[in-house]
This record gives structure tokens, sequence and C-alpha cells, in this order.
């Protein structure tokens, strides 16, 4: 063989090697959904600053408030859900995720089935595990069990005062900052939709709002909380001006007497049966909302437009709380098209005629002509 000749095959081996190599590598990134070389800087709310995908493709997020925003903004890159999702108007490969849990309410999370989904990234609300901002111990916890894979946290996800905060966050974390932004301007126009037409009611002018929980109707959501926030940013005075109890769960247990003493304008229940309880006794009969058809069971599906979870899944409730609350000054809003739109753009779901039908006339629902919408 002539030295030319050896310098050839030689060049040929290596060439060869080097296919294999660049071959496997490529198989490599198809098979765990991302390619984990490309990491950006990032310093979430608690001063951490964390090497994060570039474009993680494989999210946990531990919290049904983040969660939910997860799936507005990138649903194919969410891994699972929290707890059993309510499937109604979802795409079915999205309700076909599984429940791997999280930490959240009584919930505690499981390392071992989290870590089993292969997750590039996991966003980690720690409000439910502390209202302390400076303790970043529950954080570091979560850091260490999962090992290599960013825990980057996140407070005060549910609180619709900060939201536009939140969703810029998640947004960043996702790369998603342009469907982000979509989201926010949907949101701030709501906002200055109701606030524009409620400022100048005060006084007895008021309405005067309880919102039910729980099957019998007992449970509530005192003023100033997360859980009842929508009735505070339409204007009206939530009745349950007491102290909260249950932490951040809520659903603070009241008597009869109390709902009377109160006797509510308009009820807001989040439960069928606690709907259909208030309807059909003759206690709940001698209160002025039940009197004058104001009790209304909030739309959802799949997730509710009033609570539970709070945060990006009631931006939609703005529009409708206001039309509950003050139907005269908001009989021209189009609830219909901007329900259509939302879904379509936000919760990855083109209504059919008969599914925004029953989200329009089965909730909300009234017992008489003038609660309904």
């Amino acid at each position: 063989m002539t030295r030319k000749n050896m310098i050839c095959s030689v060049l040929c081996v290596f060439f060869v090697l080097f296919l294999l190599i660049t071959s496997a590598a490529c198989t490599s990134s198809e098979n765990t959904g991302y390619n984990d070389s490309k990491t950006v800087s990032y310093t979430d709310e608690f001063g951490r600053t964390l090497e994060v995908p570039a474009d993680p493709q494989r999210v946990i997020s531990t919290c049904p408030t983040t969660t939910t925003l997860v799936y507005m903004l990138a649903p194919d890159r969410l891994l699972g859900w929290n707890n059993k999702p309510d499937t109604t108007n979802m795409p079915e490969k999205y309700a076909k995720l599984p429940v791997i849990g999280g930490w959240f309410g009584l919930w505690s999370g499981n390392y071992e089935t989290m870590l089993a989904a292969n997750p590039d990234l996991v966003i980690y609300e720690t409000t439910y595990d502390t209202t302390d901002k400076s303790d970043t111990t529950s954080l570091e916890e979560k850091q260490a069990n999962f090992g290599s894979v960013p825990v980057v946290g996140i407070y005060d996800s549910g609180n619709l005062s900060v939201l536009d905060d939140t969703i810029t966050k998640v947004g960043n974390l996702l790369g998603t900052g342009e469907k982000a932004e979509e989201l926010i301007k949907f949101h701030d126009e709501m906002e200055e939709l109701v606030k524009s037409r409620i400022q100048n009611i005060s006084g007895e002018n008021r309405t005067k709002v309880y919102y039910a929980e729980t099957p019998s109707g007992l449970s509530t959501d005192t003023a100033g909380t997360d859980h009842a926030r929508l009735i505070s940013l339409c204007n009206g005075i939530n009745v349950a001006n007491i102290t909260q109890q249950g932490g951040q769960m809520g659903q603070t247990e009241v008597s009869m007497e109390q709902v009377l003493s109160w006797n509510p304008d308009v009820i807001i229940c989040n439960q069928k049966n606690c709907y259909d309880e208030i309807l059909n006794d003759s206690v709940w009969g001698q209160l002025d909302a039940v009197k004058n058809g104001r009790v209304y069971y909030n739309p959802r599906g799949p997730f509710c437009w009033f609570d539970r979870p709070p945060g990006a899944s009631t931006i939609l409730g703005i529009p409708w709380t206001a039309k509950v609350l003050y139907p005269d000054l908001f009989s021209d809003v189009d609830l219909e098209s901007l329900t259509r739109g939302f879904y379509s753009e936000f919760l990855h779901y083109d209504l059919s005629d008969d599914e925004l039908r029953t989200l329009m006339l089965g909730v909300p629902y009234s017992s008489g002509e003038g609660g309904k919408q």
C-alpha cells in the first residue's frame, strides 16, 4: 500500500467514526426529548441563579395555579396534572396526561413519580409551603431531591394583583414570551373594561355577594383572599368579612344564621350540589338572592372561571363576574365571543355551538329570569 493510500484509509476510518458518534448523539437527544447542552442562566424571584434549558420541552409544575398557566402557554410541554382534571372542553391528548401530584393544600408530591417522567424543568410554587418569601428551605429541599433538574421558585401565582408578573416569568422560562404577552393583553383589557364601569359605584349601590362552597354551602372564602378576589375586583361586597380559616386552602365554615343576617344580593356557588341545595331549601329561600333569581353556579370546564385554582384560569371570570354583579352595566359585553376566542387561543379548544351554549346557559344559571345572562 502506498503512503497516499494509507493516509486515505485512515481518513476514511476517522470519517466513519465521526458519523457514528454524531448519529449516537442525535439519537440520545431525541430520546430525552430535549437538548440539555443548551442552557441559559435564570435568576428566580428568590435570588437563586440557575442553569435552565434554553428551550424546555418536558415541564413539571407542582401546583395547579402554575400548572394551568403552563397549559395555557405551552400545553405540549406539560408532563402531567397535579390532580385529576376536569377534561370537559379539553383536547384528548391533554386529558390523557397522567396525574403526577404536587405540593399544594393537603397534597404531598412524590419525587420518584415526577423524576420517572424525565423532566428538564420543574416549576415550584412555594406559597403553599411558606408565606415568608425569604424562607427558601422548602425550595432548596426540592432542588436537592430533584438533583440536576433545575427547580425554579414561583411565589403567589394565585394572586390576581400580580398575575401579569407571574405570566411574564413563566413565559420567559418556557420561551413563550409572545404567547404570554397575548394573555397579559387579554387580562388587562378585561380588567380595564370592568374597572372603567364600576369605579363610581359606591355605598349601598354595591352588590353584596356570598361565595357558597362545599355541598352544604356553609363554607366560604372571606374578603381579601385570593379565592374570592374576583368579588372585590368587580367592586362587589364580600359579605363574609370575617377571619379566614383553613390557611391557604380557605373554605371558612359559617352558620346559616350568619348567612341569613348578611342577606346577600347574589350567591355564587362552586359546586352543582351546593347550587341545587340553595335553590330547593326553604331556609335559603328566605334570602334576597334566592327570591330574585340571582344564584349562580360558576362556569367551568376544563378550569373553573371563578376560583380553585385562582390565578390565570379565572381571567375569563372577570367579565362573567361583572355581568353577574352588575348586569345592566355590562349588558353589551358579548361574553359568548370572548369565551369562544379565549378557549381557542389559551385553552387550545374550539368550542362547538352546543358546548358554548352549555357554558352560557347551563352555567351561569339562575332560578329566575332576573339573574340570567
